[in-house]
């Protein structure tokens, strides 16, 4: 994936089910904040844990052109999708659309 960061105008990465762990995490996020034009990213089912989805909370804030962030099937727990959840409050996202289905995410999350 370090070779798509050269890539400027790739708008959808498709990479479900390519048992990606927290490297592969680390490596799309790396590509969210260098490809402003990224629109759609599905990293379902793939072992990206919490510290993935860390990486990727990390990134959010510097892309505002994704629409759609698919991370279901990812084992991610509550840590990760609240650091998901709370870069997605910048009012300069776009985002429509975020699958979270079937992660390890306690039955009454909260913030």
């Amino acid at each position: 994936m370090q070779e798509l960061k050269k890539n400027k105008t790739l708008r959808e990465l498709e990479v479900g089910s390519n048992d990606y762990k927290v490297e592969g995490a680390r490596a799309a996020a790396d590509l969210l904040t260098t490809n402003q034009n990224l629109m759609y990213l599905n990293l379902g089912d793939n072992r990206i844990e919490d510290e993935g989805a860390i990486a990727l909370s990390e990134a959010l804030p510097y892309n505002h052109s994704l629409l759609y962030l698919l991370i279901q099937e990812c084992m991610i727990g509550d840590e990760g999708i609240k650091h998901i959840a709370l870069a997605l409050q910048n009012p300069h996202h776009q985002l429509q659309e975020l699958n979270i289905n079937s992660n390890n995410i306690y039955p009454f999350f909260k913030l």
